[in-house]
Protein backbone atom coordinates (compact mmCIF):
# COMPACT_ATOMS: atom_id res chain seq x y z
CA UNK A 1 0.00 0.00 0.00
CA UNK A 2 1.42 3.47 -0.85
CA UNK A 3 0.98 4.83 2.82
CA UNK A 4 2.74 1.79 4.20
CA UNK A 5 5.52 2.26 1.51
CA UNK A 6 5.42 6.09 2.05
CA UNK A 7 6.14 5.55 5.80
CA UNK A 8 8.77 3.14 6.05
CA UNK A 9 10.77 4.98 3.29
CA UNK A 10 10.75 8.59 5.74
CA UNK A 11 11.03 7.24 9.27
CA UNK A 12 14.63 7.07 9.50
CA UNK A 13 14.24 11.35 8.96
CA UNK A 14 13.37 10.95 12.70
CA UNK A 15 10.94 13.47 12.70
CA UNK A 16 7.94 11.45 13.44
CA UNK A 17 5.64 9.54 12.05
CA UNK A 18 5.29 10.56 8.32
CA UNK A 19 1.15 10.63 7.09
CA UNK A 20 0.63 9.72 3.69
CA UNK A 21 -3.09 11.92 3.87
CA UNK A 22 -2.02 15.35 5.58
CA UNK A 23 -5.86 16.54 7.02
CA UNK A 24 -8.32 14.06 8.75
CA UNK A 25 -11.19 12.25 6.96
CA UNK A 26 -13.35 15.81 6.85
CA UNK A 27 -10.50 18.09 5.77
CA UNK A 28 -9.45 19.22 9.01
CA UNK A 29 -6.14 20.67 10.48
CA UNK A 30 -4.38 17.40 12.51
CA UNK A 31 -3.59 19.47 16.56
CA UNK A 32 -2.05 18.63 19.43
CA UNK A 33 -4.01 17.34 21.67
CA UNK A 34 -6.15 15.34 19.15
CA UNK A 35 -6.83 11.85 20.26
CA UNK A 36 -7.15 9.17 17.80
CA UNK A 37 -6.21 6.67 15.77
CA UNK A 38 -3.70 6.24 12.38
CA UNK A 39 -5.83 4.24 9.75
CA UNK A 40 -4.11 3.52 6.24
CA UNK A 41 -1.87 6.61 6.57
CA UNK A 42 -4.61 9.18 8.03
CA UNK A 43 -4.78 10.42 11.51
CA UNK A 44 -8.74 9.71 12.61
CA UNK A 45 -9.23 12.24 15.97
CA UNK A 46 -12.08 11.42 18.29
CA UNK A 47 -11.80 14.43 20.30
CA UNK A 48 -9.35 16.90 21.13
CA UNK A 49 -7.72 17.09 24.59
CA UNK A 50 -7.19 21.01 25.31
CA UNK A 51 -10.65 21.77 24.47
CA UNK A 52 -13.32 21.60 26.46
CA UNK A 53 -16.27 19.11 25.98
CA UNK A 54 -18.56 22.03 24.37
CA UNK A 55 -16.09 23.09 22.31
CA UNK A 56 -17.05 22.94 18.83
CA UNK A 57 -14.04 21.21 17.47
CA UNK A 58 -15.03 18.25 19.59
CA UNK A 59 -18.34 16.71 18.69
CA UNK A 60 -18.44 14.36 22.03
CA UNK A 61 -16.14 13.34 24.95
CA UNK A 62 -15.96 10.60 26.93
CA UNK A 63 -17.94 10.25 29.85
CA UNK A 64 -16.17 11.99 32.97
CA UNK A 65 -14.00 14.23 30.56
CA UNK A 66 -11.64 16.73 31.87
CA UNK A 67 -9.33 18.51 29.59
CA UNK A 68 -5.60 18.19 30.39
CA UNK A 69 -5.36 21.69 31.97
CA UNK A 70 -8.67 20.64 34.37
CA UNK A 71 -6.87 17.40 35.71
CA UNK A 72 -4.35 19.82 37.00
CA UNK A 73 -5.78 23.34 37.99
CA UNK A 74 -3.69 25.89 39.13
CA UNK A 75 -0.92 24.01 37.10
CA UNK A 76 1.41 25.49 33.72
CA UNK A 77 0.46 22.31 31.71
CA UNK A 78 0.62 23.59 28.29
CA UNK A 79 4.36 24.55 27.33
CA UNK A 80 3.97 24.64 23.54
CA UNK A 81 6.46 25.11 21.68
CA UNK A 82 6.62 26.49 17.86
CA UNK A 83 9.61 26.68 15.98
CA UNK A 84 10.49 26.23 12.38
CA UNK A 85 13.03 23.58 12.94
CA UNK A 86 12.54 21.11 9.58
CA UNK A 87 15.33 23.07 7.52
CA UNK A 88 15.05 20.53 4.33
CA UNK A 89 12.27 21.23 1.72
CA UNK A 90 12.71 18.32 0.33
CA UNK A 91 12.75 14.23 1.92
CA UNK A 92 13.69 11.71 -0.04
CA UNK A 93 14.39 7.72 -0.54
CA UNK A 94 18.39 7.29 -0.95
CA UNK A 95 20.15 7.57 -4.34
CA UNK A 96 17.53 10.27 -5.67
CA UNK A 97 19.22 13.22 -6.99
CA UNK A 98 17.43 16.59 -8.14
CA UNK A 99 17.27 20.27 -9.25
CA UNK A 100 14.31 22.15 -8.27
CA UNK A 101 11.64 21.92 -9.54
CA UNK A 102 12.30 18.55 -11.36
CA UNK A 103 13.35 15.87 -9.05
CA UNK A 104 14.70 12.61 -11.36
CA UNK A 105 15.45 9.68 -10.03
CA UNK A 106 16.95 5.71 -12.04
CA UNK A 107 15.23 3.39 -9.59
CA UNK A 108 17.74 0.86 -7.86
CA UNK A 109 15.43 0.29 -5.47
CA UNK A 110 11.95 -1.77 -6.20
CA UNK A 111 10.17 1.01 -3.72
CA UNK A 112 11.09 4.55 -2.26
CA UNK A 113 9.22 7.65 -1.41
CA UNK A 114 9.24 11.59 -2.13
CA UNK A 115 8.28 14.51 -0.01
CA UNK A 116 8.04 18.10 -1.53
CA UNK A 117 7.03 21.07 0.74
CA UNK A 118 6.20 24.90 0.06
CA UNK A 119 8.61 27.71 1.57
CA UNK A 120 8.77 28.34 4.23
CA UNK A 121 10.08 25.54 6.14
CA UNK A 122 7.69 23.28 8.37
CA UNK A 123 6.52 24.92 11.70
CA UNK A 124 6.09 22.61 14.99
CA UNK A 125 4.12 22.84 17.46
CA UNK A 126 4.45 20.46 20.26
CA UNK A 127 3.23 20.26 24.25
CA UNK A 128 6.30 19.92 26.30
CA UNK A 129 5.09 18.86 29.28
CA UNK A 130 5.44 15.42 28.90
CA UNK A 131 5.02 14.28 32.72
CA UNK A 132 1.35 15.80 32.73
CA UNK A 133 0.51 14.33 29.71
CA UNK A 134 1.79 10.73 30.60
CA UNK A 135 -0.48 10.95 34.07
CA UNK A 136 -3.32 12.23 32.02
CA UNK A 137 -3.68 8.99 29.76
CA UNK A 138 -2.52 6.81 32.75
CA UNK A 139 -5.94 7.70 34.34
CA UNK A 140 -8.17 8.36 31.18
CA UNK A 141 -7.28 6.04 28.59
CA UNK A 142 -9.84 3.14 29.22
CA UNK A 143 -12.75 5.88 29.02
CA UNK A 144 -11.60 6.94 25.67
CA UNK A 145 -11.60 3.46 24.68
CA UNK A 146 -14.81 3.12 25.73
CA UNK A 147 -15.90 6.13 23.91
CA UNK A 148 -14.72 4.87 20.82
CA UNK A 149 -16.57 1.37 20.84
CA UNK A 150 -19.77 3.54 21.81
CA UNK A 151 -19.66 5.47 18.66
CA UNK A 152 -19.04 2.47 17.08
CA UNK A 153 -15.47 2.75 16.19
CA UNK A 154 -13.17 -0.35 15.48
CA UNK A 155 -10.19 0.71 17.55
CA UNK A 156 -6.87 -0.83 15.83
CA UNK A 157 -4.26 -3.26 17.52
CA UNK A 158 -2.12 -0.26 17.84
CA UNK A 159 -4.58 1.15 20.03
CA UNK A 160 -5.37 4.91 20.30
CA UNK A 161 -2.94 8.07 20.42
CA UNK A 162 -2.48 11.30 22.05
CA UNK A 163 -0.73 13.79 19.42
CA UNK A 164 1.92 16.10 21.23
CA UNK A 165 3.92 17.70 18.07
CA UNK A 166 2.62 18.24 14.84
CA UNK A 167 5.12 18.93 12.29
CA UNK A 168 3.23 21.08 9.47
CA UNK A 169 3.37 23.56 6.43
CA UNK A 170 1.74 25.04 3.97
CA UNK A 171 1.06 23.11 1.00
CA UNK A 172 2.56 19.82 0.15
CA UNK A 173 3.21 16.84 -2.30
CA UNK A 174 4.44 13.23 -2.29
CA UNK A 175 5.05 10.18 -4.29
CA UNK A 176 4.95 6.43 -2.92
CA UNK A 177 6.15 3.83 -5.49
CA UNK A 178 6.95 -0.01 -4.82
CA UNK A 179 7.15 -3.08 -7.45
CA UNK A 180 9.11 -0.76 -9.23
CA UNK A 181 11.44 -2.65 -12.50
CA UNK A 182 14.91 -1.95 -12.19
CA UNK A 183 16.19 1.82 -13.70
CA UNK A 184 12.80 3.18 -14.23
CA UNK A 185 12.62 6.40 -14.20
CA UNK A 186 10.91 8.37 -11.64
CA UNK A 187 10.50 12.36 -12.38
CA UNK A 188 8.14 15.01 -10.62
CA UNK A 189 7.89 18.46 -11.71
CA UNK A 190 6.62 20.85 -8.96
CA UNK A 191 5.77 24.31 -7.87
CA UNK A 192 3.77 24.17 -4.88
CA UNK A 193 2.96 27.68 -4.99
CA UNK A 194 0.78 27.50 -8.20
CA UNK A 195 -0.25 24.56 -6.94
CA UNK A 196 1.32 22.39 -9.32
CA UNK A 197 2.59 18.32 -8.02
CA UNK A 198 3.17 16.00 -11.33
CA UNK A 199 5.06 12.77 -11.17
CA UNK A 200 5.77 10.17 -14.11
CA UNK A 201 6.81 6.12 -14.17
CA UNK A 202 8.86 5.78 -17.02
CA UNK A 203 6.78 8.41 -18.80
CA UNK A 204 3.20 7.46 -17.17
CA UNK A 205 1.23 9.89 -15.07
CA UNK A 206 0.87 8.34 -11.27
CA UNK A 207 -2.66 8.78 -10.21
CA UNK A 208 -4.38 8.62 -6.95
CA UNK A 209 -5.54 5.06 -5.48
CA UNK A 210 -2.33 3.17 -7.11
CA UNK A 211 0.00 1.23 -5.98
CA UNK A 212 2.41 3.97 -7.11
CA UNK A 213 0.38 6.92 -5.65
CA UNK A 214 0.67 10.80 -5.21
CA UNK A 215 -1.77 11.48 -2.31
CA UNK A 216 -5.20 14.39 -2.69
CA UNK A 217 -5.28 17.52 -0.75
CA UNK A 218 -1.53 18.80 -2.07
CA UNK A 219 -2.64 22.42 -1.43
CA UNK A 220 -3.80 24.67 1.38
CA UNK A 221 -6.62 26.70 0.58
CA UNK A 222 -5.29 29.04 3.06
CA UNK A 223 -1.96 30.52 3.36
CA UNK A 224 0.28 30.45 5.78
CA UNK A 225 -1.72 28.11 7.71
CA UNK A 226 0.49 25.39 7.96
CA UNK A 227 -2.44 23.17 8.91
CA UNK A 228 -0.73 20.57 6.15
CA UNK A 229 0.49 17.99 8.41
CA UNK A 230 3.77 16.10 7.38
CA UNK A 231 4.52 14.34 10.24
CA UNK A 232 3.14 13.49 13.75
CA UNK A 233 4.51 12.73 17.21
CA UNK A 234 2.70 11.16 19.77
CA UNK A 235 2.39 8.74 22.64
CA UNK A 236 0.54 5.33 23.14
CA UNK A 237 -0.68 3.04 25.78
CA UNK A 238 0.89 -0.40 25.40
CA UNK A 239 -1.34 -3.39 26.37
CA UNK A 240 0.71 -5.94 28.54
CA UNK A 241 -0.88 -9.10 30.47
CA UNK A 242 -2.12 -7.09 33.47
CA UNK A 243 -1.17 -3.68 33.05
CA UNK A 244 -0.80 -0.54 30.18
CA UNK A 245 2.66 0.81 29.56
CA UNK A 246 3.34 4.29 28.34
CA UNK A 247 5.25 4.76 24.80
CA UNK A 248 6.51 7.95 23.31
CA UNK A 249 6.30 7.36 19.92
CA UNK A 250 5.27 8.30 16.17
CA UNK A 251 8.71 6.40 14.49
CA UNK A 252 6.26 4.37 12.71
CA UNK A 253 3.20 2.05 13.03
CA UNK A 254 4.81 -0.70 14.74
CA UNK A 255 6.91 0.90 17.26
CA UNK A 256 9.87 1.02 14.67
CA UNK A 257 13.61 2.11 16.31
CA UNK A 258 14.44 5.39 17.03
CA UNK A 259 15.97 8.38 18.70
CA UNK A 260 15.72 9.66 21.98
CA UNK A 261 14.17 12.40 21.01
CA UNK A 262 10.31 11.51 21.42
CA UNK A 263 10.00 10.35 17.51
CA UNK A 264 11.06 6.50 18.70
CA UNK A 265 9.33 3.88 20.58
CA UNK A 266 11.07 4.42 23.89
CA UNK A 267 9.39 3.77 27.31
CA UNK A 268 8.41 6.84 29.46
Amino acid sequence: APWRVYAEHLLPYGYGYPLWHSSTPNGGAILRGDVGFIDQGTFVPLFNALHRGEDTSNCGVPEGYKTLEEMFPGRQILKVTTDACMPSQVFISPGIEYKYPLISLTCKRDSGAVLVMKEPPAERQAISSILFVTDYMRKYYNSWCEFAVARGVSIPEEGLIFVYGVFGTDARGAVAFANCPNNSDLEITWNLGDGLFKATMNGREMEEGSTVATPMNLVSMVPRKHDQALFIQYYKMKRRLFWLRMIRAGAGPHDLPGSQDGTGGDDV
